[in-house]
């Protein structure tokens, strides 16, 4: 990789994979501090007992804290396609970021890091574009890192993740759902690799599930019921999931 990694700091907070589970995804996540000093202290807190593989701080330096072949403590409770373990099978990225509340961008310099990482770390693992994730599509109950101002069409001009091609939203794409494809759209979100789905629910018994989906892809509907547009986004991410 041609970015410098730093070995300045180390988290003591991670354990083994077990069986050493196969690495298959990459999670994102910010962390929620103004500075790398505010995230150092909270990713090596032997009270908090948290971790991240890399964290990249506000000018796009990389540091590694946990070493790959370890399993770092970032994901907690969560799942993806019914699998539960995933910290036993990802690597994490923590990105020093204030959060949504700032209502600020990423920095370039960070996303661009943040792309040498990922394209590095996917090559040396094999890993599926659509397994790269965010911590709200994992733990959406609970979560919602790395947040409405990620750039995820960003990373996938370069080659990083899934994203629909260009749908022109006209008023018909825009209109409610019906009963029938509400039930759709949900299994869509079943398929894409949401879990924790209420199919005899209605959308706010939905809600966090369908704002991750939304959070990821349709950023203008979040908080709203789900669109006819929404659907035909889910279907599209369906298609390019490998």
């Amino acid at each position: 990789m041609d970015q410098k990694i730093s070995q300045t700091y180390k988290s003591q907070n991670f354990d083994n994979r077990v069986n050493n589970a196969k690495i298959k995804y990459i999670i994102l996540h910010y962390t929620e501090t103004k500075t790398l000093k505010q995230a150092i202290k909270l990713l090596c807190s032997d009270v908090r007992r948290v971790s991240s593989h890399f964290v990249i701080d506000e000018f796009g330096n990389i540091f590694n804290l946990v070493d790959e072949d370890k399993r770092a403590w970032h994901a907690g409770e969560s799942s993806w396609h019914k699998e539960t373990r995933i910290n036993d099978l990802s690597i994490g990225i923590e990105i020093v970021y204030e959060g949504e509340k700032s209502k600020r961008k990423y920095s370039d310099s960070q996303i661009n890091s943040l792309i040498i990482l990922i394209n590095y770390l996917k090559e040396k693992y094999k890993i599926k574009q659509s397994n790269i994730l965010g911590h709200s599509d994992i733990a959406p109950l609970r979560k919602i890192d790395p947040g409405v101002f990620f750039p995820w069409e960003r990373l996938f001009k370069n080659k990083i993740g899934i994203w629909p091609k260009e749908l022109k939203k006209n008023k018909k794409k825009n209109r409610d759902l019906s009963n029938k494809e509400f039930i759709l759209f949900l299994k869509n979100l079943e398929k894409i690799g949401f879990n924790i789905i209420n199919f005899e629910a209605d959308f706010n018994m939905n809600k966090f599930i369908i704002n991750a989906f939304h959070r990821h892809y349709l950023v203008d509907h979040l908080d709203k019921k789900p669109s006819y547009f929404s659907y035909i986004v889910s279907q599209e991410i369906i298609k390019l999931t490998d």
